[in-house]
């Protein structure tokens, strides 16, 4: 196992082209998890407060399904909800370890029914939940839920020389 509370830098997604540098986020003004700045819609956010990659229990990781600061289609996680049960996730930490999940599945939920416990619950395995926007858009509300993928952990290793050199989808957008 690795050890532990080392922080994440990094997602990839081959299944939907993700590769992605992870930022480290906490809690909203309003209590709220937090979220990558909009104005960067190419960066996922690890939620602080989960579990590091690896660990027992549950790590989480969020990012913009679109952004009015990006082109269309270009936010990190706007193909979120395209992942299938088997593909594989795998997030890269500080300490150069390589943790590998397989999805289990996804959902959209709505935000007035939110599953915290599935979310952000104990587990008794190292679980990984992936969430973005999702649902119908309103423009005075927002989305009116979340897509979230399942996955638990198969495996680790320690990133190869192939891995550290990969690149990442930096897609700065243009200024408006």
């Amino acid at each position: 196992m690795p050890t532990a509370n080392a922080r994440p830098v990094r997602v990839d997604i081959g299944a939907i082209d993700v590769a992605a540098p992870l930022i480290a986020v906490g809690n909203a003004k309003d209590g709220t998890i937090g979220v990558p700045p909009e104005k960067k819609p190419y960066l996922a956010a690890w939620y602080k407060y989960s579990a590091a990659p690896g660990e027992l229990g549950r790590t989480v990781i969020v990012g913009h399904l679109d952004s009015r600061f990006s082109r269309r289609y270009t936010a990190v996680f706007y193909r979120l909800g395209a992942l299938k049960r088997g593909q594989k996730v795998t997030v890269r930490r500080a300490d150069g370890v390589v943790v590998e999940y397989v999805v289990d599945g996804a959902s959209l939920q709505s935000k007035a029914n939110f599953p915290v416990g599935q979310i952000y619950g104990k587990s008794k395995r190292p679980e990984l939940r992936l969430i973005t926007c999702g649902g119908t858009y309103d423009k005075a509300t927002g989305w009116s839920g979340n897509v979230v993928v399942y996955a638990h952990m198969i495996s680790w290793h320690h990133a190869t020389s192939a891995e550290r050199k990969k690149p990442m989808h930096l897609d700065t957008p243009p200024r408006w």
